[in-house]
């Protein structure tokens, strides 16, 4: 007698796994799609309020670690979800989610401080910030070797200059995953991740770009152009509060704020 082989989805999904995914579904079709041409006409979707529906249902952190509000699943939860953004009728919002839970807080998650995640890692899988990361630049795109944003050490302070562009969700950022250049030397050790708070202008004064790719999530053109951050550190798994003062950004002068840094150790990709 043949045996009956299984199928794609019955050797990697359980029923635990189908409930995710008919949980995920019900939401896109309740609460993005029939919003989707609302938000592509003005050009912004809400993304707190979503982003904090989202954090009820535990769909924001499926990986993380749980003492911070994730979920502690496996990457087939993952890719569950992942598949059903595929449902949304845009490419603007699946991107904006995709940075929240996979772009801007990985980093945090595993080199991150304990001041680190419970700040900016635990609201971000909550929803109650938004979080971007800010790679791409006007004359190196998204080519990381040619980065030229540089942060130079001064004393105890690190000055980062240079410009970022195409954030997405940069317009309601509530914070920022930077990557600076550190070192002139070649190899990923000559990068670093900074993350810039609350009332730190970069994740707000911004010129709105209107991409194909991304509407109804606008990608704004930031320029940084000189923010001195005030950081005391004496190892990157123990990164210490600290005080940043953005002296310069668009014209602008802000008041001081409090920052944290932290530095890959594997090989960027």
């Amino acid at each position: 007698m043949a045996v009956k082989s299984k199928s794609a989805t019955q050797i990697y999904f359980n029923k635990d796994h189908e409930m995710v995914r008919k949980a995920v579904r019900e939401f896109v079709d309740k609460e993005i799609n029939p919003n989707m041409d609302e938000w592509e006409e003005k050009g912004e979707a809400p993304l707190h309020d979503l982003f904090k529906k989202m954090g009820d249902l535990g769909f924001l952190g499926i990986r993380y670690d749980p003492k911070y509000g994730g979920q502690g699943l496996d990457y087939w939860y993952d890719t569950v979800f992942l598949e059903e953004l595929g449902r949304v009728r845009g490419s603007g919002i699946p991107m904006a989610i995709a940075v929240q839970s996979h772009m801007a807080t990985p980093a945090i998650q595993e080199f991150g401080s304990e001041h680190l995640k419970e700040t900016y890692l635990a609201p971000a899988i909550a929803g109650k910030m938004v979080a971007s990361i800010a790679v791409t630049e006007p004359g190196a795109g998204s080519d990381v070797s040619a980065l030229q944003t540089t942060a130079k050490k001064d004393g105890d302070s690190y000055i980062i200059n240079g410009s970022k562009t195409y954030i997405t969700s940069g317009t309601q950022a509530d914070f920022l995953t930077l990557l600076a250049r550190t070192s002139d030397a070649p190899g990923y050790h000559s990068f670093s991740l900074f993350v810039f708070p609350p009332g730190c202008p970069v994740s707000r004064s911004a010129a709105n770009l209107k991409k194909w790719d991304a509407t109804a999530v606008i990608r704004p053109n930031c320029f940084l152009t000189t923010c001195e951050s005030r950081l005391k550190i004496s190892s990157v798994k123990k990164a210490r509060d600290s005080s940043i003062r953005c002296s310069s950004f668009n014209t602008s002068v802000f008041q001081p704020s409090r920052c944290v840094i932290f530095r890959p150790k594997r090989q960027l990709r």
